[in-house]
């Protein structure tokens, strides 16, 4: 949650709208993704705040917190495929990597 609290325009208060950002990984039988939504409160409800573009305005909070995910997210691809390959290789007989 970001943002709220009170703010001074045109020497009136007013009570800025809050944000959240929610960030997810979700993961199915075949495909894995990354759900991302960013909200705002305005009037009392909570309003859906917008595209990649709009992510990225105010300094890209949700786009900040969502890069270090996506490379988690990446470096996990890369890893099950490097299982897979020593897998292939310890179950044709080499053993790749070890010490005797």
């Amino acid at each position: 949650m970001s943002g709220g609290g009170v703010t001074l325009k045109k020497f009136k208060p007013r009570i800025r709208g809050r944000r959240c950002c929610l960030i997810f990984p979700i993961r199915g039988s075949e495909r894995r993704g990354l759900v991302s939504v960013e909200v705002k409160k305005k009037n009392g409800q909570f309003t859906r705040a917008g595209d990649e573009e709009k992510y990225k305005i105010g300094g890209g909070l949700i786009s900040e917190l969502r890069d270090p995910v996506l490379k988690a997210m990446a470096a996990t691809k890369e890893f099950d495929v490097l299982d897979e390959i020593e897998e292939d290789a310890e179950s044709s007989g080499r053993r790749s990597g070890s010490i005797r």
